[in-house]
Formats: structure tokens, sequence, C-alpha cells
């Protein structure tokens, strides 16, 4: 009976030791920030050096498997757990937990115990932190070849970029230990099983990289990932718009961090107004910098009079950035005023001056456009004698709240023709803007005549 027990107690000790002095490694480690702009996604690559020849440590000298922290042998099948964690910036979140596509059974859990494991076995340093998780139980690092063992993973874990988007300078590590009987218990780094007065380790919390990779730092250096981080910003003042119109929603789009890449985002949004409608253009975003957007929102006239909501949103892939404003619906638009200069002669360039006054109530200001037509049918030269209305010309302006200014409008060729032809003709001016609670049509009848000679 003492036979069989030392015999039993002798195989646990070797199991023990063989399980668990350094059989899992890193084989391979890459990130790529999502979209451009979302999480810092990291891929870790791990294999049991006992199992495989082709499983080779990354960046191992001899090329070899053994480059873990202990010595690849086999073991009986028993019970594991893998350890994996990260040494991160301070400005940087614990991640999810990690997930294996190619081993989905494999599930992982946050684990303090392993991350406070890491930080006393080797301080992560100013301006870092230890993260760690542990799996559910796998047969991967045993050197077994049961069913049910795992003998390759692929690990996955995404890091979310904080406001200014600081660089994402990391290092990945990998650990095992032994299941036992509680596998919920704590992370010791320093654990031991002890059998007739013999210890053996059943914890490594690192196991790769390894001091052969690594050289004198038994976890290395950081890998540095340039990254870039999106944000919206806007005034808190609510925007104001008349019922009936297009109103502009402004914000700001801020880019932090540079990570080489550019794209074309979609701006977007909705919006608490009744029926109302909103739209946005497509947003070139490159360089780190402040870059004005907007959407825009066609607003009911059957709008009730109050404070509705705006959601903006700018979306690349899959990653999207939303920010509300308040937009405040008032009654009927605001109406602008045309000059009275318009018994006015076109001057030596052909060009009709025409004046226009933003009223101080259009908080935005007023864009839009004047356009000049002829004010009844008129036979068109070079027409086959038909007669229609011609567009004699049209310009944009853009003017300031309670500010006024002339618009010089370049007449066309064939309305040239006939006022030299009539000496005087006929027009209306027809002014449209399009800018919140100053949208509105306007036009005005005047006479316009050729420039004069020169004497």
């Amino acid at each position: 009976m003492n036979h069989l027990r030392r015999a039993v107690v002798a195989a646990a000790t070797a199991a023990c030791a063989c399980l668990l002095s350094g059989c899992v490694v890193i084989q391979n480690v890459s990130e790529q920030q999502v979209d451009g702009v979302g999480p810092v996604r990291v891929t870790v690559q791990l294999c049991s050096s006992g199992d495989d020849a082709a499983c080779v440590e990354q960046g191992h000298p001899s090329g070899g498997n053994e480059g873990n922290a202990g010595a690849d042998q086999s073991s009986p099948p028993a019970p594991t757990q893998l350890l994996i964690g990260f040494r991160i910036p301070d400005a940087y979140a614990a991640p999810p937990a990690p997930t294996s596509a190619d081993h989905p059974e494999v599930t992982f859990t946050a684990s303090p115990s392993y991350a406070a494991g890491l930080e006393a076995q080797s301080p992560s340093g100013p301006g870092q932190q230890w993260v760690g998780f542990i799996s559910s139980t796998t047969g991967m690092g045993n050197g077994s070849k049961a069913p049910g063992t795992v003998d390759a993973m692929t690990v996955t874990a995404g890091f979310a970029v904080p406001a200014g988007a600081p660089p994402f300078n990391y290092r990945p590590i990998v650990g095992a230990r032994s299941a036992g009987s509680d596998p919920t218990r704590a992370v010791n780094c320093n654990e031991t099983v002890t059998f007739n007065g013999q210890s053996a380790p059943t914890t490594f919390c690192v196991d790769s990289p390894s001091t052969a990779v690594t050289g004198a730092s038994a976890l290395g250096t950081n890998r540095p990932v340039a990254v870039r981080g999106l944000a919206l910003t806007a005034t808190p003042a609510p925007v104001k718009g008349a019922r009936g119109t297009r109103v502009p929603v402004p914000f700001t789009a801020v880019l932090s961090g540079n990570n080489g890449s550019a794209g074309l985002f979609t701006v977007a949004g909705t919006t608490t107004v009744p029926n109302g409608v909103v739209r946005g253009r497509r947003l070139p975003l490159s360089g780190p910098g402040r870059s004005p957007a907007l959407v825009r929102v066609s607003v009911p006239r059957s709008t009730r009079p109050g404070t509705y909501l705006v959601n903006a949103t700018v979306t690349q892939g899959a990653q999207t950035r939303t920010i509300t404003r308040s937009l405040v619906v008032t009654g009927k638009a605001a109406k602008l005023k045309l000059g009275t200069r318009f018994g006015s002669r076109l001057d030596r360039r052909g060009r009709s001056a025409v004046t226009i006054s933003c009223p101080a109530s259009a908080e935005q200001g007023c864009v839009g456009s004047v356009t000049l037509n002829t004010a009844s049918r008129v036979v068109v030269p070079a027409a086959k004698a038909k007669r229609r209305v011609l567009r004699l010309g049209k310009a944009r302006f853009r003017l300031k709240a309670g500010t006024k200014g002339t618009l010089r409008i370049k007449v066309g060729r064939k309305g040239r023709k006939i006022l030299r032809t009539k000496g005087k003709l006929r027009v209306k001016a027809t002014i449209v803007t399009g800018r919140g609670s100053t949208t509105a049509r306007a036009g005005r009848f005047y006479t316009l005549r050729v420039a004069k000679k020169k004497r």
C-alpha cells in the first residue's frame, strides 16, 4: 500500500513539475486599430511548445521551441488554466475579456489577483499598469495529445482608445497554472504543491516571453502602437431655426493622434422634431486637428414651436461617434429685405448691382443666392424666335446678421444683346436663403438699362 502511495505521489509530483515547467509560448503578436479610430485589437497566437516542434517562441534566437521559462517535457493529461496579461498605459482601461475565435469553448475572465501578482513580480513602472485574465480549464500546456486538449490558440483583446489618443505602448505575457480542485481560486504566482516534503510549482505567472527572447528583462520592452482618436464637440448654446425651413446644426470633429491613416466619414443624424428629416454630407478627415461639420434638419411647417433634440453622428466602418444638440424651433421665418437700388444700369463689365440686407434677428447670418430673370417672356436670340423667360445671371452671398451687402451679378451674353436692342429690360430679382431662421424666398421687379457709353 505504501509502495502504491509513493508511486502515486511521485507521478503527481512529476506531473506538476512537467505540467507547468514552461510549455506555453507566444508564437506571434500583432495589433491593429479597428476602422482607423476604433479600439486597438491585439492578437496573440499561443501554442504548447512540447506538443509540436513547429511551435517556436517569437523572437527566440535559437530557433528552437525551448524558449519559454522552463524545459519542455511530456506529462500526463491534467486540467490547466491559461494566464494572459497585458502591461498597458494608465490612460487605457482594462479591455473586455479576451476571446478565442478558434477555441470559443475556452473563455477568459478578469483576474485582479493575477494582475497583482505580475505587479509584485515585475513592477509595471511609472504611467503603466498590469491587467490580467485567467481562462477556463483546458489541457493546453500539459504536453498531452489527449482528445479535447488544445495545442494552439489565438487570443484577441480590444483596448478602447481614450480621449487624446495617447500612444498605446504595451507588452503581452502568457502563463499557466494547474486548475486543481478549485479553478476559481485567486492566482498565486508562488503557488506550489508538496508531496512527502517535496514541492513543485503549480503556477507559472510568466511562461513567455522568456529571457532568451527579452534578455535581462523577464518581461521585455513594450510594443509601441500609434493610434488615432475621434471626438465630437459643440458649443452648449442651442441652435435656433424657424418651422418650414432647413436648419443647419453645426459641430466640430476633433481628430487626435496620428496612425498614418485617412478616411472619408459619413455624417448623418436623427431628431425628435416630428417628421423632421436630418441630412449630412461625407466628411474627409486625415491628420490631427479640428474640422467643422454640420447636419441640416428639415423642420416641417406644422411643427410646434419648442425645444427639440438633434443627434449628429459621424461614422467610419463600425465606428460611430454621436453628439446631441438642442434645436429651438420658432414661428415664421424672418424675412429678408431687398435693397431699393434697382433702377440701375449695367456697369461696363456687364454686371447688375443688387443690395441685400440681413436682419439682426438672423442669428446665424444669411446665406443664399440671387437670380435675375426677365420679368416676362422675351424673344431669345438664336433660339428660333421663341419667346421664353430668360435667366440673366446668378450670384451667391454670405452676410452676417444686421449687415448688408451689394452683389454684382454678371448678365449673360444673350441678356446683354437684348438690352442693347431694347435699351432697357424689366427684370425680376429672386432671393433664396437657406440658413436656419433666415430661410426665405423673396422677389422684386425693377428696370435694368444698358451701361452708359464712355465720353
